[in-house]
């Protein structure tokens, strides 16, 4: 008797316990990779991103000139193509209050680079800025990746931000100065001096 119960004990805990690890599985599963890029700011629909999913995406190729002088071929996506993805007004929606949005590239150590919304435009720009996962078809090192912001028309690297984190889409919506804004009213101007 005592030996029979022994084994419905032994016998329950194992379910519970394969129970247990198929629940934790399929919590892995829904919750997908990890994401390592953000799309967000002043567009309708907001995006994360794995390296999975962006690999999914319209790749493209460029070749750069590296800091160091050297060519190398760099694999991503386009910049561009994520804003379309968040609702960014791209191509003919690119004009009037449009020209006036701003788009923050940030880093996993802070570093920050900016672009208006135009420069990544394909439809004003002849080379794309890319968002690329590896270079000459290797991946990117740690140090660089796992996404690092690639920008060909720059005669610099200032703006090659590496370890992206986040695109961040921005509104510079304020009103402008002017030349009559700038003018120091009448009771501040000194008068002319009589000779």
């Amino acid at each position: 008797m005592q030996y029979r119960g022994v084994r419905r004990t032994t016998s329950l805990h194992w379910l519970a316990l394969v129970a247990t690890l198929t629940v934790a599985a399929s919590l892995l599963v829904a919750t997908g990779p990890e994401p390592v890029l953000t799309v967000t700011g002043d567009v309708p629909n907001p995006e994360r991103y794995s390296l999975e999913q962006l690999q999914k995406l319209r790749v493209m190729k460029v070749t750069a000139r590296d800091h160091d002088g050297t060519e190398a071929e760099y694999t991503g996506v386009a910049v561009e193509e994520l804003l379309r993805r968040a609702g960014a007004p791209i191509g003919e929606k690119l004009r009037g209050p449009a020209l006036a949005k701003a788009v923050v590239v940030h880093a996993a150590d802070r570093y920050q680079a900016v672009f208006s919304l135009a420069e990544l435009d394909s439809g004003m720009n002849d080379r794309p800025t890319l968002l690329a996962w590896s270079r000459n078809n290797e991946r990117l090192t740690a140090a660089q990746g796992p996404l690092r912001l690639v920008v060909p028309s720059d005669k610099r690297q200032a703006r090659w931000v590496r370890q992206v984190t986040a695109i961040e889409v921005v509104s510079l919506d304020r009103p402008a100065i002017t030349n009559a804004a700038m003018v120091p009213p009448p009771s501040l101007v000194p008068s002319p001096s009589k000779q």
